[in-house]
């Protein structure tokens, strides 16, 4: 059992767990955490665990990597997961939250805990070695303890590949063209569709590599490399005008209420035969049919 303070750098998502489950252990906690001090090109708020990319924390499904992961955390009475069960918004079948309750209400619990003791203060040295600490800065540590990281550690330089999600005015939507729907029908209709025929995908497709791009900040630019893995949608749209129709635009699973019942399977064939042309254009009609899923 350890029997002295443990210092816990940083308090996003990690940091904020790792001092919850100490204290809950009857461990002392010290939470050092630099915003509202100071805060980063990313964060807005000096809230605890501010969600600066997805509100979502993915699949609720155990047999999905994300939903097993909460399903495991619950057991642990993670503080993450259940102040995002407490706080979920509709979103089909993802586990996405309200930004801001979420994060209020995670710096809420942890300031009150009797065993945590909250520190507002840029910290830009390693403590030292007599103290048990763990360093939970992320992407945007300070230059300076950055520095002392890789000297310490040996590693000359570490990735963190993170993005803010674009949000729109819910009134700027035409809600005569969109439709509500969730893939596969999980969860309640969550999410609105924008269809588009061929026409309206290409041009789509050209707008989003044609248009104005977000200006990179200054430590964005020093190492601007993608992660394969969650690419911009307009890298997606660069590298190819089935790109995007193969990868998050992807129609499968949704129907749009206008086609008639789901259910009937007759209207199913008769929509997916409803054109004249060749297999490979009637496949392109019919996958690019729902496009754009916009968190409602």
């Amino acid at each position: 059992m350890i029997d002295k303070e443990v210092i816990v750098i940083g308090a996003g998502l990690a940091g904020s767990e790792a001092a919850w489950q100490l204290a809950n252990f009857g461990v002392p906690v010290k939470l050092v955490e630099m915003r509202p001090v100071k805060s980063t090109p990313a964060h807005h708020t000096g809230e605890f665990g501010e969600l600066v990319c997805s509100n979502s924390f993915g699949a609720l499904s155990p047999d999905r990597a994300a939903g097993l992961l909460q399903k495991e955390l619950r057991i642990f009475k993670s503080l993450i997961v259940q102040t995002a069960d407490k706080f979920a918004v509709p979103a089909g079948g993802a586990l996405a939250v309200d930004r801001s309750k979420f994060s209020i209400a995670l710096t809420e619990a942890l300031s009150n805990h009797p065993l945590i003791e909250i520190k507002r203060f840029e910290q830009l040295d390693l403590p030292s070695k007599e103290n048990i600490t763990i360093l939970a800065t992320g992407p945007l540590t300070a230059d300076e303890l950055s520095y002392k990281i890789q000297a310490f550690t040996g590693i000359d330089s570490c990735h963190f590949f993170d993005a803010a999600s674009p949000i729109i005015y819910g009134d700027t939507i035409d809600q005569e063209i969109v439709f509500k729907a969730s893939r596969y029908d999980k969860g309640d209709p969550a999410y609105l569709n924008c269809p588009m025929d061929k026409k309206n995908y290409i041009n789509f497709r050209n707008e989003l590599i044609e248009g104005e791009q977000a200006n990179l900040k200054d430590f964005e630019k020093e190492s601007a490399n993608f992660f394969e893995a969650c690419l911009p949608i307009e890298e997606i749209a660069r590298r190819g005008i089935d790109t995007m129709r193969y990868g998050p635009l992807k129609s499968i699973g949704l129907w749009n209420p206008k086609w008639g019942d789901l259910f009937d399977r007759e209207n199913r064939l008769k929509k997916a035969s409803s054109c004249s042309c060749s297999i490979k254009e009637r496949r392109f009609r019919r996958e690019i049919t729902k496009y754009g899923r916009f968190s409602n």
